[in-house]
């Protein structure tokens, strides 16, 4: 098995488990008695002449990296993100390959006047949307490398169901080609293969031209420097997506304004 079969295999017990002890309609309780989350695709979308907007992630861990930062209080990154302006925030809330929690999607989401909240893992089944939903999330992470067409276009229906934007990721031509008939309205190009997890950061620039003017664009992985961000961005990405390199900043709001300056 390569990594991110080995991921899926993992991922697809977990979500048997959790359908085990989770009851969907105490969710769809919990969420009728919760405001509708802040939109994630008006936050990321970028005016002619605008700064790129940051979404800026909680990340423990990865299968490539290991531990990378102990975050033991993600509210108060989150409270840092926020004060030097993401436009969005991004929590891993995988536990056994990314050290994250949907505790910490819950927490961040006390946050008074939080930015809007990505639900980043492996989405493979609506039980995850709907929980995403109830923790507070505005958008949900959707790999096209993970999904069939079929079930990426019923999982981006069922997120826009419950008022959410869902985040498409592809990682090469054919993911795109599929994605585009499924006309999502974010996509994101990540660089990171998630089959050996290299990182080609011309991924994103080389797919750029591809994707239709009309949908919000997002890079993601291989952005630490503020060269890199400004190449991004310069290519015309709405939205930038940093994990690594501001968790493992002494600094991560410094580090914020090193990428790419003040964020409106």
């Amino acid at each position: 098995m390569n990594r991110l079969e080995t991921i899926l295999a993992h991922k697809q017990r977990e979500i048997e488990e959790r359908l085990q002890t989770v009851s969907p309609e105490q969710l769809e309780r919990d969420i009728q008695e919760t405001l509708p989350p802040p939109d994630f695709r008006e936050a990321l979308r970028r005016p002619p002449g605008a700064p790129v907007r940051l979404i800026a992630e909680i990340k423990r861990a990865s299968p490539s990296r290991g531990q990378m930062a102990p975050i033991a209080n993600p509210i108060e990154l989150a409270h840092c993100y926020q004060q030097n302006g993401a436009a969005a925030i991004s929590v891993l809330t995988d536990a056994r390959f990314f050290s994250g929690s949907l505790e910490d999607l819950r927490a961040i989401a006390a946050l008074p006047h939080h930015p809007p909240l990505l639900r980043k893992d492996f989405i493979l089944h609506p039980i995850q949307i709907l929980e995403a939903r109830a923790a507070g999330a505005s958008a949900v992470l959707l790999i096209a490398a993970c999904l069939s067409p079929a079930s990426l276009r019923h999982l981006m229906a069922y997120a826009a169901e419950l008022g959410m934007s869902a985040l498409v990721e592809v990682h090469n031509e054919a993911e795109l080609e599929q994605v585009l008939t499924c006309q999502p309205e974010i996509i994101g190009i990540n660089n990171r293969n998630l089959r050996t997890f290299e990182v080609d950061p011309y991924t994103a620039l080389r797919l750029l031209p591809l994707i239709p003017s009309p949908m919000i664009k997002v890079a993601e992985s291989g952005i630490h420097t503020p060269e890199d961000a400004h190449r991004f961005a310069d290519a015309g990405f709405d939205a930038l997506l940093v994990g690594e390199a501001l968790v493992t900043a002494a600094n991560p709001g410094e580090k914020m304004k090193e990428l790419i300056g003040v964020v409106e």
